[in-house]
């Protein structure tokens, strides 16, 4: 269940996690009798892992293409959490792959690892049982 955290979105850290979606999808019951927004969380982390690895995969060769549309993928499912950051990375990235500009690309990961760690952390905050 979601905790009580969600009910005061101004305790969100907006350049991480977007409180109007955070207060959105807390406010949506969920099919647990939790909201929305802890379930959402749940798919969200449990996908991460291995998201995370499949860029690493896409990286190393050098598939611009495939690495173009999984970050067009991610900064969706980033958005549908509200995570502000992520999608931001996930957008950048996107463009260098799209560009083929490899520097451009490993920066990005990074900025985007960083990013998902850091909206992991924000959403562990509203999920702590799940970690």
């Amino acid at each position: 269940m979601i905790t009580q955290d969600l009910a005061q979105p101004d305790l969100v850290e907006a350049d991480v996690l977007d409180p109007e979606v955070v207060r959105s999808l807390g406010a949506i019951p969920g099919a647990d009798g939790g909201s929305l927004f802890a379930e959402i969380i749940e798919l969200y982390l449990g996908e991460e892992p291995d998201r995370l690895e499949e860029l690493a995969r896409l990286c190393e060769r050098r598939d611009a293409g495939a690495v173009a549309e999984w970050a067009h993928a991610v900064a969706g499912n980033a958005a549908a959490v509200g995570g502000t950051a992520v999608r931001r990375a996930a957008a950048e990235l996107e463009c260098a792959a799209r560009a083929a500009q490899w520097s451009d690309v490993l920066t990005g990961r990074n900025r985007l690892e960083v990013a998902s760690r850091r909206l992991r952390a924000e959403l562990a905050r509203h999920a702590p049982h799940r970690l």
